[in-house]
């Protein structure tokens, strides 16, 4: 697996760059939708493929990891990760987890759409710290 800090320099429906590596980008991904040129990220590939992009905090983010079986939830200075399977999906949140380890995040009028999924699916979601709602949402 490669990263990379810093803004995204180009973005296409099928590549993603920033300052020192290019990944691909598959045309059903939605790892980056809601980012854009100029926007400071996080970004890791997996064998040139788009794995992970996330928004670069202010400040150095402190995290903490919890995994179980199938769910990993990551708690950074400004959003938490979970991915897993979606258990519950209602126009005001969405509960994603795995076995008894779940995290919901409330849906506002500033978080993603939420069209396209359903119960049942396999996601990656991000949460706001500060107030809980759904920050980002992608198929895995």
């Amino acid at each position: 697996m490669t990263n990379a800090n810093g803004p995204i320099t180009a973005l296409s429906a099928g590549s993603l760059s920033g300052q020192t590596m290019t990944c691909s980008i598959s045309p059903t991904s939605t790892l980056a939708e809601g980012f854009q040129v100029g926007n400071s990220v996080r970004m890791y590939c997996l064998n040139g493929a788009l794995y992970q992009l996330k928004h670069n905090d202010t400040t150095p983010a402190s995290t903490t990891t919890t995994t179980t079986a199938s769910t990993t939830t990551t708690t950074e200075s400004s959003y938490t990760y979970a991915s897993g399977t979606i258990f519950a999906l209602s126009s005001s949140s969405i509960t994603v987890g795995s076995g008894d380890v779940s995290m919901t995040c409330s849906i506002g009028s500033s978080s993603p759409s939420t069209s396209g999924f359903a119960v049942g699916n396999s996601v990656g979601m991000y949460c706001s710290s500060s107030d809980g709602s759904l920050y980002h949402l992608s198929h895995r």
